[in-house]
C-alpha cells in the first residue's frame, strides 16, 4: 500500500472489519488483547489486507487524536513470537513504524491468511485452547458454528474437484466394463469326489475278485481295516471305509482349495483408476465403493493363498496354505451390511496429473450364472481433507451371459 493511502486512512477512515485503531502499543499486560485482535482480523473471511494502526485514538463522534508512539517502538519479532507460539495455524502479519506528518505510528499489517479458523492452540493466561474470535464491523465476537461453516463452504467452493477428478475402470479406462458369468465350474472338492468314487469302485471290484479267488492277502490290503503304510497317504492307499469318511468331509477338507479356485483362478479382478486433472492434491484421501448384494454375486474379503501341491501318488484330502503374500496384506477392507458390500481403501494423497489405482490390490468379484441382472452398478465416494463433500460416481459392470 502506498504511503498516501495510509495518510488518508489515518485522517478519514472509520473502523471496520478490516481496520482498527489503537491509542497505545500492546505492552506485556495487553498481550492477551493483541492475540485476540490479530486472530479476529485474520478470521475476517475476505481477501482484503487488514490493518491495526497504533497511536491513533478514534473517538465515538468520529474525531481522532493522532497521539503517535512516544515510547520505545516494540520489535516486530516480539509480537511474531507471541502470536505464533499461541495460535494455529500460523498467521501472516507484520508490525512496522510509519511516519505520519511529524509523528510515528505503528501499523499491524495482517495479510494472505487463507486458512481460517485461527484459534488458540494452548491455554494462555485468560485465553483457553480452542478460543477463537472474529471481527464483524467494528466489534469483536467469538467464533460461532455458523462462522465455521461459512469458512469451509467458501474455502471449498474455490476448489471444485468434481469437474476435474474422474473415476474409471482400470482395464477399460471407461465407466463400464464387460465380464462373463462363471458356470460349469470344477472345484477341487468335486474333482476329489470323482477320484474317490472311482477308487472305491476299483477297490470293491478287486476285493470281490480276491474273495472269489481266495487271495486273503489282497483282501486284507483292500479291506476296510487297511491303514496307511510307510507314510504314503494317497487315496489309492486308503481303505474303503476311510475313503467313505473322506467323502463326508470333502467340503471341509477342501474349503481353502475351493476358495482359491473360486476367487483367485476364476473370479474377475477389478480395479479402478482415479484421474485428478486439477492443480491440487487431494489430501488424506480415501475411497468407498458400494456393491449391492445379490444371489450369484460375491466380493472376496481376503486373498486366498494357493494350496500346497498334491503328492506324487494322489491328491491329499486336505490343503495347507503357503505363506501369505504381499497381496493378502494389502487387499482392501471389505465390509458387509444387509444390503451391500462396502470396499474401503485409504489413498493418502491423490496427486494431480498422475493416475492412481483406487485399490493397492484388485478386488475379487465372483459372478455365477445364478446372478439374474444385466449389470452390476458400483457406487463410489472419494473423501479428502480438502474436499468440502465427497466426490460421488457410478460405474457399471455389464454381465455377458
Amino acid at each position: 500500500m502506498k504511503e498516501k493511502d495510509f495518510d488518508y486512512i489515518i485522517e478519514f477512515e472509520n473502523e471496520s472489519s478490516v481496520l482498527d485503531f489503537k491509542a497505545t502499543q500492546y505492552r506485556k499486560e495487553k498481550h492477551v488483547d493483541l492475540i485476540k485482535d490479530i486472530i479476529a482480523m485474520a478470521n475476517v473471511n475476505n481477501k482484503e489486507d487488514k490493518f491495526i494502526i497504533v497511536g491513533v485514538n478514534l473517538k465515538s463522534n468520529g474525531e481522532r487524536d493522532i497521539l503517535g508512539i512516544s515510547d520505545e517502538f516494540v520489535d516486530d519479532a516480539i509480537y511474531q513470537q507471541l502470536v505464533n507460539k499461541n495460535v494455529e495455524p500460523e498467521i501472516n502479519f507484520s508490525y512496522y513504524p510509519y511516519k505520519y506528518q511529524s509523528v510515528m505510528v505503528g501499523i499491524f499489517h495482517i495479510h494472505n491468511n487463507i486458512n481460517p479458523p485461527y484459534m488458540l492452540k494452548k491455554n494462555h493466561k485468560t485465553l483457553n485452547e480452542g478460543d477463537s474470535f472474529i471481527r464483524k464491523g467494528s466489534s469483536q465476537e467469538r467464533i460461532t458454528r455458523k462462522d465455521i461453516d461459512l469458512f469451509y463452504s467458501q474455502k471449498f467452493a474455490q476448489k471444485d474437484f468434481s469437474k476435474n477428478v474422474n473415476l474409471v475402470f482400470k482395464d477399460s479406462e471407461d465407466k463400464k466394463i464387460f465380464i462373463p458369468v462363471l458356470s460349469d465350474l470344477e472345484y477341487p472338492s468335486d474333482n476329489a469326489r470323482n477320484q474317490i468314487l472311482k477308487i472305491i469302485k476299483e477297490k470293491e471290484e478287486v476285493l470281490k475278485k480276491t474273495k472269489d479267488e481266495n487271495f486273503p492277502s489282497l483282501a486284507f490290503l483292500y479291506s476296510n481295516s487297511y491303514k496307511p503304510i510307510l507314510g504314503l497317504d494317497s487315496y489309492k492307499n486308503r481303505s474303503i471305509s476311510t475313503l467313505n469318511e473322506n467323502l463326508l468331509n470333502l467340503k471341509k477338507d477342501y474349503k481353502n482349495s475351493d476358495l482359491y479356485y473360486q476367487f483367485e483362478t476364476k473370479a474377475n479382478q477389478i480395479n479402478l483408476t482415479i484421474i485428478n486433472s486439477s492443480n491440487e492434491y487431494i489430501e488424506d484421501a480415501s475411497i468407498e465403493v458400494y456393491i449391492k448384494k445379490s444371489d450369484g454375486l460375491i466380493v472376496a474379503n481376503t486373498i486366498y493363498s494357493a494350496p500346497s501341491a498334491s503328492s506324487s501318488w494322489g491328491q491329499l484330502p486336505y490343503d495347507m496354505d503357503v505363506e501369505p503374500l504381499w497381496d493378502k496384506f494389502n487387499y482392501p477392507s471389505v465390509k458387509e451390511t444387509n444390503e451391500n458390500y462396502i470396499i474401503v481403501e485409504d489413498l493418502d494423497v491423490i496427486k494431480h496429473h498422475v493416475p492412481k489405482d483406487a485399490f493397492k490390490v484388485p478386488i475379487r468379484l465372483f459372478v455365477s450364472d445364478e446372478y439374474t441382472n444385466d449389470k452390476i452398478t458400483l457406487k463410489a465416494k472419494i473423501f479428502g481433507k480438502n474436499l468440502y463433500q465427497p466426490l460421488e460416481y457410478e460405474l457399471d459392470i455389464i454381465i455377458s451371459k
